[in-house]
Protein backbone atom coordinates (compact mmCIF):
# COMPACT_ATOMS: atom_id res chain seq x y z
CA UNK A 1 0.00 0.00 0.00
CA UNK A 2 1.57 3.66 -1.08
CA UNK A 3 2.14 6.33 1.63
CA UNK A 4 -0.30 9.36 0.63
CA UNK A 5 -0.69 12.95 1.29
CA UNK A 6 -3.14 15.60 0.13
CA UNK A 7 -2.33 19.84 1.03
CA UNK A 8 -5.23 22.34 0.18
CA UNK A 9 -3.73 25.35 -1.40
CA UNK A 10 -5.90 28.88 -1.21
CA UNK A 11 -3.97 32.52 -2.05
CA UNK A 12 -5.48 36.40 -1.93
CA UNK A 13 -8.42 36.25 -0.78
CA UNK A 14 -8.84 39.24 0.45
CA UNK A 15 -10.82 39.10 2.91
CA UNK A 16 -12.65 42.93 4.29
CA UNK A 17 -15.94 43.93 5.67
CA UNK A 18 -16.25 46.88 3.30
CA UNK A 19 -16.71 45.86 -0.21
CA UNK A 20 -15.02 47.42 -3.15
CA UNK A 21 -16.75 50.08 -4.98
CA UNK A 22 -17.31 47.97 -8.23
CA UNK A 23 -19.44 45.08 -5.68
CA UNK A 24 -22.84 45.25 -4.69
CA UNK A 25 -23.46 41.72 -2.80
CA UNK A 26 -22.18 41.09 0.48
CA UNK A 27 -18.47 40.89 0.29
CA UNK A 28 -17.58 39.56 3.33
CA UNK A 29 -20.18 37.13 3.56
CA UNK A 30 -19.19 35.92 0.02
CA UNK A 31 -15.66 35.60 1.36
CA UNK A 32 -16.56 33.79 4.16
CA UNK A 33 -18.32 31.22 2.22
CA UNK A 34 -15.63 30.75 -0.01
CA UNK A 35 -13.40 30.08 2.79
CA UNK A 36 -16.19 27.56 4.52
CA UNK A 37 -16.24 25.71 0.82
CA UNK A 38 -12.42 25.52 1.15
CA UNK A 39 -12.44 24.12 4.85
CA UNK A 40 -14.83 21.34 3.88
CA UNK A 41 -12.81 20.36 0.83
CA UNK A 42 -9.55 19.97 3.25
CA UNK A 43 -12.12 17.64 5.53
CA UNK A 44 -13.39 15.55 2.69
CA UNK A 45 -9.92 14.96 0.67
CA UNK A 46 -8.44 14.59 3.94
CA UNK A 47 -5.94 17.21 3.80
CA UNK A 48 -2.85 17.28 6.27
CA UNK A 49 -2.75 20.72 5.87
CA UNK A 50 -3.90 24.12 3.96
CA UNK A 51 -1.26 25.78 2.31
CA UNK A 52 -2.03 29.90 2.12
CA UNK A 53 -0.27 32.23 -0.29
CA UNK A 54 -1.03 35.16 1.44
CA UNK A 55 -3.11 38.44 1.11
CA UNK A 56 -5.37 36.59 3.39
CA UNK A 57 -6.95 40.65 4.44
CA UNK A 58 -7.50 43.14 2.22
CA UNK A 59 -6.59 46.34 4.03
CA UNK A 60 -2.84 46.73 4.72
CA UNK A 61 -3.84 49.76 7.59
CA UNK A 62 -4.91 47.43 10.97
CA UNK A 63 -7.29 50.03 11.88
CA UNK A 64 -9.44 49.15 8.74
CA UNK A 65 -10.34 45.79 9.92
CA UNK A 66 -12.85 45.79 12.47
CA UNK A 67 -12.94 43.54 15.56
CA UNK A 68 -16.34 41.59 14.29
CA UNK A 69 -14.72 40.52 10.64
CA UNK A 70 -11.32 39.03 12.85
CA UNK A 71 -13.97 37.28 15.11
CA UNK A 72 -16.17 36.05 11.64
CA UNK A 73 -12.58 34.90 10.93
CA UNK A 74 -11.73 32.41 13.70
CA UNK A 75 -14.76 31.06 14.03
CA UNK A 76 -15.18 29.94 10.68
CA UNK A 77 -11.56 28.30 11.00
CA UNK A 78 -12.32 26.69 14.24
CA UNK A 79 -15.60 24.80 12.64
CA UNK A 80 -14.53 24.06 8.76
CA UNK A 81 -10.85 23.54 8.72
CA UNK A 82 -10.01 19.86 10.15
CA UNK A 83 -6.47 20.68 9.57
CA UNK A 84 -3.44 23.45 10.47
CA UNK A 85 -3.82 26.08 7.94
CA UNK A 86 0.23 27.08 7.13
CA UNK A 87 -0.06 31.27 5.95
CA UNK A 88 2.66 32.84 4.24
CA UNK A 89 2.57 36.93 4.06
CA UNK A 90 1.64 38.94 1.59
CA UNK A 91 1.85 42.35 1.04
CA UNK A 92 -1.40 43.36 2.00
CA UNK A 93 -0.84 41.62 5.07
CA UNK A 94 1.37 44.25 6.65
CA UNK A 95 1.92 47.92 5.83
CA UNK A 96 4.27 49.89 4.51
CA UNK A 97 5.59 46.72 2.38
CA UNK A 98 7.98 46.23 5.95
CA UNK A 99 7.24 42.62 7.13
CA UNK A 100 8.32 43.44 11.24
CA UNK A 101 4.83 45.30 11.02
CA UNK A 102 3.17 42.27 11.02
CA UNK A 103 2.76 41.26 15.12
CA UNK A 104 0.33 44.27 14.75
CA UNK A 105 -1.48 43.28 12.09
CA UNK A 106 -5.08 40.93 11.99
CA UNK A 107 -3.41 38.77 10.37
CA UNK A 108 -1.39 38.54 13.73
CA UNK A 109 -3.41 38.01 15.69
CA UNK A 110 -4.56 34.98 14.04
CA UNK A 111 -1.03 33.71 14.47
CA UNK A 112 -0.97 34.77 17.92
CA UNK A 113 -4.64 33.03 18.59
CA UNK A 114 -3.18 29.83 16.99
CA UNK A 115 -5.31 30.02 14.15
CA UNK A 116 -2.39 30.07 11.44
CA UNK A 117 0.51 28.80 11.50
CA UNK A 118 3.12 31.10 10.41
CA UNK A 119 4.90 29.05 6.80
CA UNK A 120 8.46 28.95 7.63
CA UNK A 121 10.04 25.70 7.04
CA UNK A 122 8.09 22.45 7.82
CA UNK A 123 8.26 18.80 7.54
CA UNK A 124 5.40 16.55 6.88
CA UNK A 125 5.34 12.41 7.13
CA UNK A 126 3.55 10.06 6.56
CA UNK A 127 3.30 6.49 6.09
CA UNK A 128 1.51 3.61 4.92
CA UNK A 129 1.54 1.30 8.22
CA UNK A 130 4.02 -0.82 6.65
CA UNK A 131 7.13 0.76 6.78
CA UNK A 132 7.03 2.98 3.69
CA UNK A 133 7.36 6.21 4.43
CA UNK A 134 6.41 9.58 2.46
CA UNK A 135 8.01 12.87 3.27
CA UNK A 136 7.10 16.44 2.10
CA UNK A 137 8.71 19.91 3.09
CA UNK A 138 7.14 23.10 2.43
CA UNK A 139 8.82 26.35 2.38
CA UNK A 140 7.26 29.79 2.92
CA UNK A 141 8.67 32.91 0.74
CA UNK A 142 6.59 35.95 2.08
CA UNK A 143 6.06 38.93 -0.09
CA UNK A 144 9.07 41.38 -0.96
CA UNK A 145 9.21 43.58 -3.66
CA UNK A 146 11.91 41.31 -5.61
CA UNK A 147 13.01 38.05 -5.72
CA UNK A 148 15.79 36.13 -7.67
CA UNK A 149 15.26 32.98 -8.96
CA UNK A 150 18.84 31.79 -7.12
CA UNK A 151 17.00 32.27 -3.96
CA UNK A 152 14.56 29.35 -4.56
CA UNK A 153 17.66 26.98 -5.58
CA UNK A 154 17.57 25.65 -1.97
CA UNK A 155 19.73 22.87 -0.36
CA UNK A 156 18.26 19.78 -0.18
CA UNK A 157 17.90 17.30 2.76
CA UNK A 158 15.76 13.82 2.61
CA UNK A 159 12.55 14.63 2.30
CA UNK A 160 10.61 13.52 -0.95
CA UNK A 161 9.22 16.04 -2.10
CA UNK A 162 10.01 19.75 -1.74
CA UNK A 163 7.09 22.38 -2.48
CA UNK A 164 7.86 26.10 -2.59
CA UNK A 165 4.95 29.12 -1.44
CA UNK A 166 5.68 32.68 -3.09
CA UNK A 167 4.07 35.49 -2.66
CA UNK A 168 5.26 36.97 -5.59
CA UNK A 169 4.19 37.94 -9.42
CA UNK A 170 5.88 34.79 -12.25
CA UNK A 171 5.16 33.49 -15.71
CA UNK A 172 5.83 31.08 -18.10
CA UNK A 173 8.71 33.61 -19.23
CA UNK A 174 8.93 35.99 -16.36
CA UNK A 175 9.71 40.31 -17.07
CA UNK A 176 9.54 43.02 -16.07
CA UNK A 177 5.58 44.67 -14.34
CA UNK A 178 3.97 47.57 -13.86
CA UNK A 179 7.09 49.13 -13.84
CA UNK A 180 8.40 48.07 -10.42
CA UNK A 181 8.32 44.41 -9.78
CA UNK A 182 9.86 41.62 -12.10
CA UNK A 183 7.96 38.51 -12.46
CA UNK A 184 9.76 35.24 -12.15
CA UNK A 185 10.29 32.98 -14.99
CA UNK A 186 9.00 29.35 -14.81
CA UNK A 187 11.58 28.17 -16.91
CA UNK A 188 14.25 29.76 -14.99
CA UNK A 189 12.78 28.03 -11.53
CA UNK A 190 12.64 24.44 -12.87
CA UNK A 191 16.20 24.75 -13.21
CA UNK A 192 16.16 25.33 -8.84
CA UNK A 193 15.74 22.18 -6.38
CA UNK A 194 11.79 22.77 -5.46
CA UNK A 195 9.97 20.04 -7.17
CA UNK A 196 6.59 22.39 -6.76
CA UNK A 197 5.68 26.38 -6.89
CA UNK A 198 2.90 27.51 -5.62
CA UNK A 199 2.53 31.48 -6.10
CA UNK A 200 0.50 34.10 -5.06
CA UNK A 201 0.01 38.35 -5.41
CA UNK A 202 -0.97 38.38 -9.07
CA UNK A 203 -4.63 37.97 -9.63
CA UNK A 204 -4.73 36.38 -13.17
CA UNK A 205 -5.45 32.35 -13.39
CA UNK A 206 -2.49 31.44 -14.64
CA UNK A 207 -3.51 27.35 -13.97
CA UNK A 208 -1.20 24.71 -13.47
CA UNK A 209 2.03 23.78 -15.31
CA UNK A 210 4.72 21.41 -15.92
CA UNK A 211 8.06 22.15 -16.91
CA UNK A 212 11.34 20.38 -16.80
CA UNK A 213 9.52 17.63 -14.82
CA UNK A 214 8.60 20.88 -12.05
CA UNK A 215 4.98 21.60 -11.18
CA UNK A 216 3.91 25.34 -11.27
CA UNK A 217 0.49 26.24 -9.35
CA UNK A 218 -0.67 29.93 -10.19
CA UNK A 219 -4.34 30.18 -9.60
CA UNK A 220 -4.80 33.44 -8.49
CA UNK A 221 -6.98 35.72 -6.59
CA UNK A 222 -9.96 33.90 -4.32
CA UNK A 223 -12.23 36.74 -4.76
CA UNK A 224 -13.11 39.01 -7.37
CA UNK A 225 -12.78 42.82 -6.51
CA UNK A 226 -11.73 44.62 -9.49
CA UNK A 227 -14.43 45.27 -12.30
CA UNK A 228 -11.87 43.99 -15.05
CA UNK A 229 -12.35 41.83 -17.61
CA UNK A 230 -10.94 38.61 -16.31
CA UNK A 231 -13.17 39.28 -13.07
CA UNK A 232 -16.62 38.99 -15.24
CA UNK A 233 -15.41 35.15 -16.85
CA UNK A 234 -13.54 34.09 -14.39
CA UNK A 235 -14.47 31.88 -11.63
CA UNK A 236 -12.12 31.58 -8.51
CA UNK A 237 -10.57 28.03 -8.08
CA UNK A 238 -8.40 26.97 -4.98
CA UNK A 239 -6.06 24.30 -5.29
CA UNK A 240 -5.14 20.81 -4.19
CA UNK A 241 -1.82 18.62 -3.93
CA UNK A 242 -2.24 14.79 -3.78
CA UNK A 243 1.64 12.92 -3.51
CA UNK A 244 1.91 9.36 -3.35
CA UNK A 245 4.74 6.87 -2.59
CA UNK A 246 4.24 3.34 -3.80
CA UNK A 247 5.42 0.38 -2.38
CA UNK A 248 8.41 0.44 -4.90
CA UNK A 249 9.39 4.18 -4.15
CA UNK A 250 7.97 5.63 -7.00
CA UNK A 251 6.35 9.15 -6.56
CA UNK A 252 3.30 10.40 -7.91
CA UNK A 253 2.49 14.07 -7.99
CA UNK A 254 -0.98 15.75 -8.72
CA UNK A 255 -1.96 19.29 -9.15
CA UNK A 256 -5.83 20.06 -9.47
CA UNK A 257 -7.11 23.13 -9.70
CA UNK A 258 -10.66 23.06 -7.89
CA UNK A 259 -13.73 25.64 -8.78
CA UNK A 260 -15.75 27.26 -5.79
CA UNK A 261 -19.57 28.08 -6.07
CA UNK A 262 -19.32 31.71 -6.35
CA UNK A 263 -22.59 34.09 -7.51
CA UNK A 264 -22.31 34.86 -11.23
CA UNK A 265 -20.74 38.19 -12.42
CA UNK A 266 -23.89 39.97 -12.93
CA UNK A 267 -25.26 39.30 -9.31
CA UNK A 268 -21.81 40.90 -7.27
CA UNK A 269 -20.82 43.52 -9.73
CA UNK A 270 -22.34 47.12 -10.65
CA UNK A 271 -22.09 45.89 -14.38
CA UNK A 272 -24.43 48.89 -15.19
CA UNK A 273 -21.47 51.20 -14.22
CA UNK A 274 -18.84 49.42 -15.85
CA UNK A 275 -20.79 49.52 -18.93
CA UNK A 276 -21.07 53.41 -18.47
CA UNK A 277 -17.23 53.47 -17.69
CA UNK A 278 -16.26 51.92 -20.67
CA UNK A 279 -18.41 53.92 -22.64
CA UNK A 280 -17.03 57.62 -21.10
CA UNK A 281 -13.59 56.00 -21.61
CA UNK A 282 -14.20 55.55 -25.40
CA UNK A 283 -15.40 59.25 -25.56
CA UNK A 284 -12.66 60.34 -24.13
CA UNK A 285 -10.20 58.50 -26.28
CA UNK A 286 -12.04 59.90 -28.77
CA UNK A 287 -12.14 63.37 -28.18
CA UNK A 288 -8.12 63.52 -26.84
CA UNK A 289 -7.85 61.97 -30.42
CA UNK A 290 -9.88 64.95 -32.31
CA UNK A 291 -7.65 67.63 -30.31
CA UNK A 292 -4.56 65.75 -31.37
CA UNK A 293 -5.80 66.79 -34.89
CA UNK A 294 -6.43 70.76 -34.19
CA UNK A 295 -4.38 73.10 -35.71
CA UNK A 296 -3.10 75.41 -32.78
CA UNK A 297 -5.02 78.08 -34.18
CA UNK A 298 -8.19 76.25 -33.22
CA UNK A 299 -7.53 76.89 -29.83
CA UNK A 300 -10.79 79.04 -29.28
CA UNK A 301 -12.61 76.60 -31.12
CA UNK A 302 -11.81 74.06 -28.70
CA UNK A 303 -12.37 75.96 -26.04
CA UNK A 304 -16.42 75.78 -27.70
CA UNK A 305 -15.92 72.14 -28.30
CA UNK A 306 -15.53 71.50 -24.94
CA UNK A 307 -18.00 73.84 -23.15
CA UNK A 308 -20.00 71.66 -25.44
CA UNK A 309 -19.81 68.47 -24.12
CA UNK A 310 -22.51 68.44 -21.86
CA UNK A 311 -22.62 64.90 -21.87
CA UNK A 312 -19.84 65.13 -19.30
CA UNK A 313 -19.98 66.11 -15.47
CA UNK A 314 -19.16 69.95 -15.24
CA UNK A 315 -16.28 69.34 -13.11
CA UNK A 316 -14.62 67.63 -15.91
CA UNK A 317 -15.52 70.29 -18.67
CA UNK A 318 -13.97 72.95 -16.34
CA UNK A 319 -10.85 70.71 -15.75
CA UNK A 320 -10.29 70.54 -19.60
CA UNK A 321 -11.02 74.03 -20.25
CA UNK A 322 -8.40 75.23 -17.27
CA UNK A 323 -6.28 73.44 -18.82
CA UNK A 324 -6.64 74.37 -22.30
CA UNK A 325 -6.66 78.02 -21.44
CA UNK A 326 -3.63 77.31 -18.86
CA UNK A 327 -1.94 76.21 -21.93
CA UNK A 328 -2.94 79.29 -24.40
CA UNK A 329 -1.63 81.93 -21.85
CA UNK A 330 1.91 80.54 -21.79
CA UNK A 331 2.13 79.95 -25.55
Amino acid sequence: MSAKMSFTVRTDCHVHDKAPQSRVDDYLQTCLNSLRQIGEHAERTGAIAVLDNGDFFHAKAATKNSHLMVREVIDLHRESYPCPVYCNPGNHDFPFNNIEYLDRQPLGVLFAAGIFERMYDHTFNADNGEGESLKVRVVGFPYKREFTEEEFDLDRGDEDVLIVCAHTFASPKGGDLFGTERALSYYDLSEASPDIFVFGHWHIDQGIQTLNGKHFMNLGSMTRGSLVQDNLTRIPRFGQIRIEKTVTGDLIVDLEAVELEVPPASEVFDLERHERLKAETRDIESFIESLMLQDEDDSEDLLSEIEGLTNFKAEVRTTALSYLQEAMSSS
